[in-house]
């Protein structure tokens, strides 16, 4: 049986390594990073089934980390705090901490409510995606291939906006979605009206999906307004949501009429 990986983050060394061997005593694979900036990108690779984050980390504190790390990842957080007021509890809760841990304690209550929280996490449905030959799985962030496929799982890494870029498509089926609103969503208002990264981003997206260059497979483009996640190879005819203004680029001005005669040409293709 695989044991849950767990991310310490923390930049008090002997603290670390207490808690992280008692950690691995009670059954846990346990990596460590000491700043938050490690932690995320660290998080991103490996993808540990719960992270332990300290909040008086130098640098981005622990509240800011948690803040980045909830715009992509629901992975359970333990956050650990000296202050014991309830304010500081509270912002922790508030920036989407599942628990929380006040300095000092003992290292097997440490352990007690990890466990906690992977059962809480386990019980909840996992949101998992079959495209093509693929298994996506939002909650794990893993890409593998289906046991019916040809070849052996091979996990892909798409990065953290790729991430953000799936999950909006997988979590809108058959809706078609504005550039802009891709944008903001997997990448942030900065990258408004910049259709040639989106397009870049997509390209990189359905090859890490095994899609091949000649195809779209199921990332349909709908050409001056956006994409579309097509599940069943079929968009439904229609308007979309318009959901701040108009598009960057200004092609949206006449372009919500012609998204019917668009994906009209897509399902009757």
């Amino acid at each position: 049986m695989q044991k849950p990986r767990l991310l310490i983050v923390e930049d008090e060394p002997a603290f670390a390594r207490l808690i992280g061997l008692s950690l691995t005593r009670e059954g846990f694979d346990v990596h460590h990073v000491p700043n938050g900036e490690d932690a995320l990108d660290l998080a991103a690779e490996i993808h540990p089934d719960a992270i332990i984050l300290d909040l008086g980390l130098p640098g981005a504190d622990g509240l800011t980390v948690l803040t980045e790390l909830r715009e992509w990842s629901d992975i359970p957080v333990v956050v650990v705090t000296g202050a014991q007021t309830i304010e500081s509890i509270r912002r922790g809760l508030d920036r989407g901490a599942d628990d929380y841990i006040t300095k000092p304690f003992a290292p097997n209550e440490l352990a007690a409510r990890v466990r906690a929280v992977l059962r809480r996490r386990h019980r909840s449905r996992g949101r998992q995606h079959r495209v093509g030959d693929w298994i996506v799985d939002l909650d794990a962030r893993t890409i593998a291939a289906a046991v019916d496929s040809s070849g052996p799982p091979v996990p892909r890494s798409i990065g953290r906006g790729g991430w953000r870029l799936l999950e909006t498509l997988l979590d809108n089926p058959g809706r078609i979605l504005y550039r802009d609103e891709l944008l903001d969503a997997a990448y942030g208002p900065d990258y408004r009206g910049d259709s040639g990264f989106l397009q870049e981003q997509v390209r990189r997206l359905r090859r890490a999906l095994g899609i091949p260059p000649w195809s779209e497979g199921p990332i349909r483009t709908i050409h001056g307004v956006g994409y579309a996640y097509d599940v069943h190879d079929e968009i439904p005819a229609g308007r979309p949501r318009r959901p701040h203004g108009d598009d960057a680029d200004g092609s949206d001005a006449g372009a919500a009429g012609s998204v019917v005669s668009e994906t009209t040409l897509l399902t009757s293709a």
